[in-house]
């Protein structure tokens, strides 16, 4: 959970807003399109190792997003051999991919510039690994992200 904090002037007086985000968990299911504004994608079985042979792809798309933020809590993945690739839309494909990460590098932290995009996990039939968790957060056109509760104070 976290909290944003901005103060607005109304006419006569000035307002404080406090806006209250949180994430939520959405469980470690393949072939789900996920429409809550934050969230936690992690690979298959996570924390426990992925399983060999895994093909799992999932779709996030939030209504009104110009963009979806996304931050690795952690990356552990068979360097070269398998993949988390990531794209804009609704069709999971390494070859239409924007990026790809492998190995055991926690990725750095990023924004992609569309409200769908979808996440591609394929893992080879030989090392398997604990794979990854990250969180993704909706950003609104203004450019501000998404937050389920806002307090006007």
């Amino acid at each position: 959970m976290y909290a944003h904090l901005r103060v607005q002037h109304y006419g006569m007086g000035h307002y404080i807003i406090l806006s209250i985000c949180y994430s939520f968990f959405s469980g470690q299911s393949c072939g789900v399109t996920y429409t809550t504004p934050t969230g936690t994608l992690t690979s298959e079985n996570y924390p426990a190792f992925y399983p060999i042979n895994s093909d799992c792809s999932n779709i996030i798309s939030v209504q009104d997003a110009r963009a979806i933020q996304i931050k690795f809590n952690t990356f552990d993945t068979e360097d070269r051999y398998d993949f988390l690739y990531y794209g804009i839309g609704t069709n999971p494909s390494a070859n239409l991919a924007l990026g790809s990460f492998d190995g055991s590098v926690v990725p750095d932290d990023f924004e992609i510039p569309a409200g769908t995009v979808w996440f591609l996990f394929q893992s080879d039939d030989s090392v398997i690994k604990q794979g990854f968790s990250l969180t993704w957060t909706a950003v609104l056109g203004e450019g501000r992200p998404v937050c389920v509760l806002n307090i006007l104070v």
